[in-house]
């Protein structure tokens, strides 16, 4: 505890000090400078209390290496973007405050649709756009996309690993005495012990749901809307994190598929129902996904290492306008087919699996 005390408090001082050279070298002002570099009090502040609620918790007090840990990985990540963009003499230089809205959407804008070369202003032409400015913005996530798919692999292994340790009541491991229920609107899958009730009895009854689910469209959109909220929020939480929490948001699916797969095989249960769950609409959706969270990656981290020759709001500009445009004309059309594959084809290949393996 008392190691813990003295690097904290050290390595908070370090994120406070880095954080506000970073902020301050973003203003147009000494003014502003001085302003916005004080917004960083605010996070440390929550992040202190959340400390303090922690030591008193003598089984919560090795939380307090992870942030610290995570700390050091923060002074890093600022103490290089700090290096490479402050500039005292530029920041002094200045004396008006100014904020170039039209400026920001011209290179938005720019980037948007023409990849960031500028061009004679010209009739919309969308193979074109397509081939020079969406698939130009596509070859810079080559090194986020891979990131994004290792740690989905290892997101996966490490919740096969947690099955291990924490065993679901599934197969041999399910107790015949206690009663489950589940129901889906007015549908009952599992309402009477799984001794009591035929395969054939549970298949009638996912048959039901899947044939409501078809007839209905709405179960398309719904399927859309909940992938598209969970990029978006991993877009967002990215901009203000280098791209951290964008991975953990992304690659969270995959380590609770890792943590279902490993405790089917352990129960002994044929894992096809569950492989062909995932694959019809995974083959479509997985690619999404890791377009999607490369590109928020990419827009999050583009200021540790921006271009030398923009500015680094430049640089972020650019890297959001290609994540919008790889977002609209790439990763939408992909999560439209995976959600209609879903309903309408992923449930009929599980019946399949589910009727072979009866």
């Amino acid at each position: 505890l008392v190691l813990q005390l003295i690097a904290l408090p050290t390595e908070q001082a370090l994120v406070m000090v880095t954080g506000a050279v970073v902020i301050s070298s973003q203003t147009t002002s000494t003014r502003a400078a001085n302003l916005l570099a004080s917004a960083i009090i605010l996070p440390m502040s929550l992040l202190v209390v959340f400390e303090s609620f922690v030591m008193i918790k003598p089984d919560m007090r090795y939380t307090l290496w992870y942030i610290a840990a995570g700390l050091l990985v923060v002074v890093v990540l600022l103490v290089r973007t700090g290096s490479r963009i402050f500039s005292r003499e530029e920041l002094l230089g200045r004396a008006v405050d100014e904020l170039k809205l039209k400026w920001a959407w011209r290179v938005f804008w720019g980037q948007f649709k023409y990849g960031g070369v500028p061009k004679e202003p010209s009739k919309f032409n969308l193979i074109r756009w397509y081939k020079e400015s969406v698939f130009g913005a596509m070859k810079s996530l080559r090194k986020p996309g891979l990131t994004i798919f290792v740690a989905m692999i290892a997101a996966f292994i490490g919740g096969w690993y947690l099955s291990s340790r924490w065993v679901l009541p599934i197969g041999d491991n399910f107790d015949e005495t206690k009663t489950v229920s589940y129901q889906v609107k007015d549908i009952a899958i599992w309402d009477v012990p799984s001794s009591q009730q035929t395969d054939e009895e549970v298949l009638d009854n996912l048959r039901d749901i899947w044939e409501q689910a078809a007839r209905d469209p709405q179960w398309i959109q719904r399927a859309l809307s909940q992938n598209l909220r969970v990029l978006i929020v991993a877009g967002i939480l990215g901009l203000f994190t280098f791209g951290v929490l964008t991975i953990f948001v992304v690659i969270l699916p995959f380590g609770i598929l890792g943590y279902i797969l490993g405790n089917i095989v352990s129960a002994k249960i044929s894992v096809l129902p569950f492989i062909v769950a995932i694959l019809p609409h995974g083959i479509v959706e997985i690619p999404a996904i890791i377009i999607a969270g490369a590109a928020a990656l990419r827009a999050g981290s583009v200021v540790t290492k921006p271009d030398p020759s923009m500015t680094v709001g430049e640089a972020w500009l650019r890297a959001f306008s290609d994540g919008m445009k790889i977002g609209i004309a790439v990763v939408l059309p992909l999560l439209i087919v995976a959600a209609v594959l879903e309903v309408q084809v992923t449930p009929h290949v599980v019946q399949w699996a589910l009727e072979l393996g009866f």
